[in-house]
């Protein structure tokens, strides 16, 4: 049985649970609105179901490890909801434009793969190449050409901070979720940011973000993968797909901050036959990663939206890295 809005399949799945129904064995929705529910004690603790393994490469192990109340885990993500290939943060690099500005494809890809790409790396790239086309004394997104065009809100700011390595909250020894923002890697990564956007504040329009890119008005964006399936595949600029920069050389991974308001987080009631469905809901997930990941690169990025093959490289490692935490999800501090 298939409801298609996730608010109202959490809402029908908490009346089910109440009523003692034992109708559904497994809930796709958001993290924002599966996190809501979590609170009601109507979910399944992920962590007691023998048979899954939440560190199986199918299964989004940051997400499994960070977005834990109490405890407890009462939702993940991973390959058994394909939707998650469309989510992850990611930047888009317009090739055309970067060869104007000396940029090279595969000195972009090297870095990457090297642990070089950095956001001082991408400020050298974008520093002072802005500029006013035309003429009214403001740089937007809407008519004028900018070197790092982006969103603003704090879904776009916790990406950033994320690919910096700053984890939004924490849950401490007492299984209490702590915010610490006031340290040396975030104020560090607010002089960045403030040097990344100098020439540009970034607004809400997303409309005016992807005709940039139709436009050649932008080097490098930063999206969700989604968009080479539902808004580039018709794009004639050609583009590269990228993962958030780090915060430095030193920082050991990229991390890659998944949107959480995409149907990609499965969930189980609280009345779930737990042997059952972890074995099931493990098979989905292999199968799917081991077939329909390999169709998706190929089919999906590779010949419809990625237009190179070592952007689909660069996809293994934002997969691998996607991460998502409890201040992301209840959007709190």
């Amino acid at each position: 049985y298939n409801i298609t809005e996730s608010e109202e399949a959490c809402k029908t799945l908490t009346n089910s649970v109440l009523a003692g129904d034992n109708e559904y064995d497994m809930l796709a929705a958001t993290a924002i609105d599966a996190g809501k529910i979590a609170r009601n004690n109507i979910l399944y603790n992920i962590l007691e179901m023998d048979g899954l393994t939440t560190d199986a490469p199918y299964w989004s192990r940051l997400v499994s490890e960070n977005c834990r109340l109490n405890g407890k885990l009462y939702f993940l993500s991973g390959d058994i909801l394909p939707v998650i290939y469309t989510m992850p943060s990611c930047i888009f690099m317009n090739c055309d434009v970067a060869e104007k500005y000396g940029i090279g494809r595969d000195e972009v890809f090297r870095g990457v793969e090297d642990g070089e790409w950095t956001l001082d790396k991408l400020i050298d790239y974008t520093k002072d190449t802005s500029a006013d086309l035309n003429g009214d004394g403001a740089i937007k997104l809407a008519d004028d050409f900018i070197g790092y065009a982006s969103l603003e809100g704090s879904l776009a700011a916790g990406v950033l901070a994320v690919g910096s390595g700053v984890k939004l909250c924490t849950e401490n020894e007492d299984e209490k979720i702590t915010v610490d923002l006031m340290n040396d890697r975030v104020l560090g990564l607010i002089e960045k940011a403030r040097v990344l956007f100098a020439d540009y504040k970034p607004n809400t329009n997303s409309d005016s973000l992807h005709q940039a890119l139709r436009e050649n008005r932008f080097i490098f964006s930063q999206h969700y993968t989604s968009s080479a399936f539902t808004r580039y595949r018709d794009v004639e600029a050609d583009y590269s797909i990228l993962p958030i920069p780090k915060y430095d050389e030193a920082q050991g991974s990229y991390y890659s901050m998944l949107n959480p308001w995409m149907y990609a987080f499965a969930a189980f009631p609280l009345y779930v036959n737990a042997e059952k469905s972890a074995v099931v809901s493990e098979a989905m997930a292999r199968y799917s990663y081991d077939n329909v990941r390999p169709v998706v690169y190929e089919d999906g990025f590779k010949l419809k939206g990625a237009r190179d093959s070592d952007s689909a490289k660069m996809l293994d490692l934002i997969f691998d890295t996607v991460y998502l935490d409890n201040n992301a999800v209840y959007d709190f501090g």
